[in-house]
C-alpha cells in the first residue's frame, strides 16, 4: 500500500505568490548535463525492455530457488536498478536490495549469495549496453555487495512491530483471510473514529500482509483477498464521514495513465475529508496536454500524485513538470504518495514535487493549515 509523510514545503512556500515555470520548458540546463541524463534514460530503457532475459539470468547465477518465483522477485529488483540508473538513485538500489535479502532468508535461501548479485548484474548487462550506459549502472551498483552484507535479514525493521492476534487489526487480518466479512464488519464497527480505524486498525493490518508476503507465509490470492477487503472496509468507513462544505478547498488526487493502484489513494481521500477539504480523484490521460486541460477546469488547490511502483516514477516526473509548466497550476503545492519516497526521500524533489512520504494523518492536517485561512481555523 502506499504511504505518505507530510513535511514542510520550501518549494511550494517559494513559488507562492509568483508564478515560476520549473519543467523541462523553463529550464537552460548545461549541454553536459544533458548528455548525461539522455545517457541514463536511455541505460535505463534497455534494461526495463531486457528485464525478463536479465532476471532468468541472476537466478540462475545465484541458484535461487524456487526459480519461478525467484525470477518474479528479481524483474522487480532489476526495474528498481532501472529506476536508479534513470534517477541516479543509490537508494532504489539499496531498497530493492534489502528487500531480496528478507525474501531470501525467509524462502530459506543462501543469503550469502546475494552478494554476487551486483557483479553478475554488471556482467549480464555488458554486452547490451554501450560504455557510457554500462559506466552509470556502475555507478549506481558501486558498493551494493557491501550494502547487502550489512544490511539486517528481517522484516521487523521495515514494517515495525508485528501484530498482536487479539488486536483489532490483528482481528481483522484473521477475518479478511477467512473471508469473513461479518467479523470484519464487527471489528469495523467497534467505536473508533474513522481517522483512528484507518491508522490503528487497517493500516497496520495492511504492513502485516506486506510482511507475510515478503516472508512468503501468503501467497498473491491471499493478498489481494485483503485489499477487497480493505476497500471495502474504506468505502464503509467513508459513510460515516460528514460531507465536506461545498466551497471548502479542493483537493485532487491524480493517478498517472497506467497506474491501476488505488488503495492507498482511497485511504489519504479519507484523511484529507476528515480535515474538512474537499476531495476527487483523477486518472491523467496519457496525453499531457489533455491531462493539464481537464486539471485545470477543476481549479484545485492542491495536488496528491500517487506513484505505486517504480515504473510510473518516468509519466509522474513528466506530468509534475507539466503542471509546473502551465500558468494556473504552477504555483499549487504538489504532494507524493507512495512507500518509496519514505525510504528514499530524495526522489520527491527529483521527480520535482513538493513533498512525500508516510503518513496520511499528517497529510491531511498540513493541507487544512496550508489551505484554510488561519482565521477560520482560529
Amino acid at each position: 500500500m502506499e504511504r505518505w509523510l507530510a513535511i514542510d514545503l520550501p518549494n511550494w512556500q517559494a513559488r507562492n505568490g509568483a508564478q515560476r515555470c520549473s519543467g523541462i520548458k523553463g529550464r537552460a540546463p548545461f549541454h553536459d548535463a544533458w548528455v548525461m541524463d539522455a545517457i541514463a534514460r536511455s541505460a535505463a530503457d534497455r534494461l526495463h525492455q531486457d528485464t525478463v532475459e536479465l532476471a532468468s539470468i541472476l537466478a540462475a547465477g545465484l541458484g535461487l530457488s524456487p526459480r519461478d518465483q525467484a525470477e518474479a522477485d528479481l524483474r522487480c529488483l532489476v526495474g528498481g536498478v532501472a529506476a536508479a540508473v534513470e534517477f541516479s538513485c543509490t537508494g532504489l538500489v539499496d531498497r530493492h536490495l534489502a528487500w531480496q535479502k528478507v525474501r531470501t532468508r525467509a524462502l530459506g535461501g543462501d543469503v550469502s549469495r546475494l552478494e554476487q548479485l551486483p557483479q553478475l548484474l554488471l556482467q549480464a548487462a555488458a554486452g547490451r549496453l554501450d560504455p557510457a550506459q554500462l559506466g552509470r549502472l556502475r555507478e549506481v551498483l558501486a558498493g551494493a555487495a557491501v550494502f547487502v552484507r550489512f544490511s539486517p535479514d528481517s522484516s521487523d525493521t521495515a514494517n515495525g512491530p508485528r501484530l498482536e492476534a487479539d488486536s483489532a487489526a490483528g482481528r481483522l487480518l484473521a477475518a479478511a483471510l477467512r473471508g469473513d466479512r461479518v467479523m470484519a464488519q464487527a471489528v469495523l464497527d467497534g467505536g473508533d473514529s474513522v481517522v483512528e480505524c484507518l491508522e490503528h486498525t487497517i493500516e497496520p493490518m495492511l504492513r502485516e500482509v506486506g510482511r507475510l508476503w515478503q516472508e512468503g507465509l501468503i501467497n498473491p490470492a491471499n493478498e489481494h483477498l485483503v485489499s477487497a477487503f480493505a476497500n471495502e472496509a474504506i468505502v464503509r468507513l467513508a459513510t460515516r464521514m460528514e460531507a465536506p462544505a461545498a466551497d471548502a478547498p479542493l483537493v485532487v488526487l491524480v493517478r498517472s495513465h497506467g497506474d491501476e493502484h488505488s488503495l492507498g489513494q482511497s485511504f489519504v481521500e479519507l484523511y484529507v475529508q476528515a480535515e474538512g477539504l474537499r476531495t476527487r480523484r483523477f486518472v491523467a490521460p496519457a496525453d499531457l496536454g489533455v491531462a493539464i486541460a481537464m486539471l485545470t477546469a477543476l481549479q484545485p488547490r492542491a495536488l496528491l500524485v500517487s506513484c505505486t511502483t517504480i515504473g510510473q516514477m518516468g509519466r509522474v516526473k513528466e506530468l509534475i513538470q507539466a503542471v509546473r509548466c502551465d500558468r494556473q497550476l504552477a504555483t499549487i503545492p504538489v504532494l507524493l504518495g507512495g512507500a518509496v519516497f519514505a525510504e528514499v526521500p530524495q526522489l520527491v524533489t527529483q521527480l520535482g514535487a513538493d513533498g512525500g512520504g508516510t503518513s496520511g494523518r499528517l497529510t491531511g492536517q498540513l493541507l487544512r493549515q496550508m489551505l484554510v485561512p488561519a482565521a477560520v481555523l482560529a
